[in-house]
């Protein structure tokens, strides 16, 4: 290693580092919201498959990210699934799948795998990419961030949730999180993004905004609905 290429090794190192740190946190919102109502032991292995499925997918897609960089629509729809994804996740923390009694219905380990490894699949892909352009192809630097994510995801998702057990209010923010990725990963799409930076700049910041916002808009609905369908019970019986 010459000491000119030193330094250039040293800054990849902190940006890859840096990207695995950001995007192992929206893995680890996504495996946490997925895994509330399991119980324990499918709880622990829900994270660990999750976490699992989050390196399996970053591997591979970084062993074919060049192919995946000039494919147009390919980050609009990865970005439209994570949308899907986040409300799917954000209506099993408000409690729809709900039985008639009242009582939440019990989520399966199979349901809470299916959905992280969806999540998995399209949250991979975009980091995939950040790092492979961070690396600039270097096979080292590439691995070496691989191997940064397992880490980060482990441990990074039983802290959030631990943190979204604890403080369920926190949920629809999490889910507002990966809204943003979303929106972020449709305005970067090579069919949109050149003209988005040529007539609307600021749309940049304001997709994933966007994304989060149909999120958070999504939830107050649902919430208002929920509590609507509440009342209604209560003033039956109140009637003579």
């Amino acid at each position: 290693m010459t000491e000119d290429h030193e330094p250039h090794l040293l800054a990849a190192m902190a940006e890859i580092t840096l990207i695995d740190m950001t995007m192992s946190a929206d893995n680890a919102v996504a495996i946490a919201l997925a895994c509330r109502g399991l119980a324990p032991g499918p709880h622990r292995l829900a994270f660990f498959l999750g976490a699992m499925g989050a390196v399996t997918f970053r591997f591979l897609f970084a062993s074919f990210v060049t192919l995946f960089l000039d494919v147009p629509y390919l980050r609009m729809l990865a970005g439209i699934g994570l949308l899907h994804v986040a409300l799917k996740m954000l209506s099993d923390g408000d409690g729809e799948g709900e039985a008639q009694d009242g009582v939440p219905e019990p989520k399966t380990i199979l349901q809470a795998v299916r959905i992280i490894l969806l999540a998995d699949l399209l949250l991979s892909f975009d980091n995939s990419i950040a790092v492979a352009a961070a690396a600039d192809r270097d096979p080292l630097l590439l691995v070496l961030g691989m191997l940064l994510t397992a880490p980060m995801l482990i441990y990074g998702s039983r802290f959030v949730g631990l943190l979204l057990d604890r403080v369920p209010i926190l949920v629809p923010f999490g889910a507002a999180v990966l809204g943003w990725v979303a929106g972020g990963m449709f305005v970067t799409d090579i069919v949109i993004a050149p003209w988005i930076e040529a007539h609307v700049p600021l749309f940049h910041t304001t997709g994933p905004l966007l994304g989060a916002g149909i999120v958070m808009l999504v939830h107050h609905w649902r919430s208002g609905r929920d509590t609507t369908q509440e009342r209604l019970p209560a003033l039956d019986r109140t009637k003579p």
